[in-house]
């Protein structure tokens, strides 16, 4: 709960220091990401999307719940939190239709129920589309490529019953996938 708190407060800081900038919108998504290890899961999201012609800046953070990973011994459930910030181009296709990629920097907030994850920086790919349906209301779709990995320090050592057991001090998590995103924007 205190991660979320610090990503919301995060985000809205965020949000009110780039007021300024010229802006599309507010976007909330439902995204599926399938890393390396720890299987598929479904998150959901806010995005923060500007720029002008061309150019598009973003920044978005998703929260992912019960990502597994088993380590042989036992499975470990984590959380990722990824906050990204990034650039890229933009074309509108119609006066509805825009379609755009880049990339970005991910800071990755990783809770682990087992043991203990530093936070990682990352980084992250895309291309999408949006569609505006009126003035002020727009769906959107894209595919994202994260990458980032992780390491679980002392995963093993919280167990209890353990002591005539050999296992490795850290574990080295790959959490490179592919995620699909699928949201509403909201424009003003």
């Amino acid at each position: 709960m205190k991660k979320l708190s610090m990503i919301s407060a995060f985000i809205l800081s965020t949000i009110l220091c780039v007021s300024n900038v010229s802006a599309e919108g507010l976007g909330v998504y439902a995204s599926n990401w399938d890393p390396k290890e720890g299987g598929d899961v479904w998150g959901v999201g806010l995005h923060f999307r500007g720029g002008e012609d061309l150019l598009y800046y973003e920044i978005r953070a998703t929260y992912f719940e019960d990502i597994s990973e088993d380590t042989g011994l036992v499975t470990n459930d984590f959380e990722v939190i990824p906050v990204d910030v990034g650039l890229g181009l933009q074309y509108a296709v119609t006066e509805a239709l825009n379609i755009y990629g880049g990339g970005g920097l991910s800071y990755y907030f990783l809770d682990s129920q087992i043991g203990s994850f530093d936070d990682e920086v990352g980084y992250y790919y895309q291309i999408g589309a949006d569609v505006k349906l009126n003035e002020g209301f727009g769906l959107f779709a894209e595919a994202v490529f994260r990458q980032v990995e992780g390491t679980v320090e002392n995963g093993l050592t919280d167990l209890d019953n353990l002591d005539n057991l050999e296992y490795e001090d850290s574990i080295q998590i790959d959490l490179d996938g592919l995620a699909v995103i699928v949201g509403m924007m909201f424009s003003w």
